[in-house]
């Protein structure tokens, strides 16, 4: 029998689940049973059900650790900062504990103003860039949903005045580490949208937005922004549409279910080359590509690398030697594309938060239609 613990690790949480479950009902390890089924809830932002299985869990040992992580994600997810900022500190977590502490000072993400929004993008390759402002600075920004909360350019940080709280550690492609200060900016627009007190990383990004798009940009619109609307990449409309989270979802595109893990790390079920399933990560954030995945994706679809082509690209924790190929066939859900442009570079992780990754699914799966994503429902709307 698969244990439950097996069954998370591939992505198999509604079976992972009835595992825990039942050994919770049986009383076989009943900590960490109730310590995965709190994890699964927040996999599907089921805030209520964290709480309870940490409560049927207990606090003593190794339990607290976790205990405060999921704890301290689930609140800072609803901006509820004051309850966050104690249990960050206990995690040792002493930059975004100072930040939380601030913005439980404030109304965090109060959206002023319109309701909805329609950005228009200035270009939309090899990636979408909008126009916005912080602080009331004209800004530029690329959306990327592999993005974690809005990334501003440290220059530009600097000069509309966002405060530093420290530093955390970001991963980024080929398995690269950096260090991301941590800020509020006053005000970010979209618009006729403002959005007052939004969480901000800082980081140098010129060299990435010189070698990506020819210029500097000002900054990257991340899913911690994003989940706070029913956000809507328009690619074929070649904007950006930020509604309310409560806003009916498409009627005409595929359902396709996804959970959030960590920070902000969109999951959801998909097949390459038409082999197996397994999870990938939404990321819209890989210039002029559509897919990326680790060395075991690579052997299991039979992909053949050319060493020739190999090439060194710029991810955010600085240049990447990566190998273009390409797929007959790339599935997310019901969706189905053919001739994807595939990227492979030495560092893609194998596994995140405890999960096996096939790959990331990026930019060109999306390129020709749109992609809604209903944090509420948490469920894509892909055409």
């Amino acid at each position: 029998m698969t244990s439950g613990h097996d069954l998370f690790r591939q992505g198999e949480f509604e079976k992972a689940e009835e595992r825990f479950l039942h050994d919770v009902d049986s009383g076989q390890a009943t900590q960490a049973a109730g310590l995965k089924l709190a994890e699964l809830a927040l996999l599907r932002n089921d805030h209520s059900g964290v709480n309870r299985w940490l409560k049927a869990a207990g606090t003593d040992g190794e339990a607290t650790k976790t205990r405060n992580t999921l704890l301290a994600e689930s609140y800072s997810r609803r901006d509820m900062f004051a309850q966050a900022a104690p249990l960050e500190r206990a995690l040792g977590q002493c930059a975004r504990a100072d930040r939380a502490q601030a913005l439980a000072n404030c109304p965090a993400n109060e959206i002023r103003g319109s309701s909805s929004v329609r950005v228009p993008f200035t270009q939309i390759d090899p990636l979408p860039v909008i126009e916005a402002t912080v602080n009331g600075e004209p800004a530029l920004f690329f959306l990327d949903t592999g993005g974690w909360e809005l990334l501003l350019d440290s220059k530009f940080a600097a000069r509309v005045g966002i405060p530093s709280f420290g530093a955390v550690q970001g991963s980024f492609a080929g398995g690269r580490k950096a260090d991301i200060e941590v800020g509020i900016a006053d005000s970010v627009g979209l618009g006729d949208m403002h959005v007052a007190n939004v969480p901000v990383h800082v980081k140098p990004m010129d060299a990435v937005t010189q070698h990506v798009f020819g210029r500097a940009l000002d900054g990257v619109l991340g899913t911690v922004f994003l989940y706070h609307f029913m956000p809507t990449i328009d690619y074929a409309g070649q904007q950006l549409v930020l509604e309310p989270l409560d806003a009916p979802p498409p009627s005409d595109k595929a359902n396709i279910p996804f959970w959030l893990a960590g920070r902000h790390f969109v999951l959801a079920k998909g097949s390459v080359n038409g082999v197996g399933t397994g999870l990938f990560h939404i990321d819209t954030g890989l210039a002029g590509g559509g897919f990326m995945c680790p060395q075991s994706t690579i052997e299991r679809a039979g992909i053949e690398l050319d060493e020739t082509k190999a090439f060194e690209g710029m991810g955010g924790g600085g240049p990447v030697r990566a190998i273009p190929f390409d797929i007959e066939r790339l599935s997310l859900g019901s969706v189905d594309r053919g001739l994807i442009q595939g990227i492979y570079s030495e560092g893609f992780p194998e596994e995140a938060y405890g999960v096996a990754l096939t790959g990331i699914i990026s930019h060109q799966f999306f390129r020709e239609g749109s992609v809604t994503f209903d944090f509420q429902d948490m469920s894509l709307y892909v055409d």
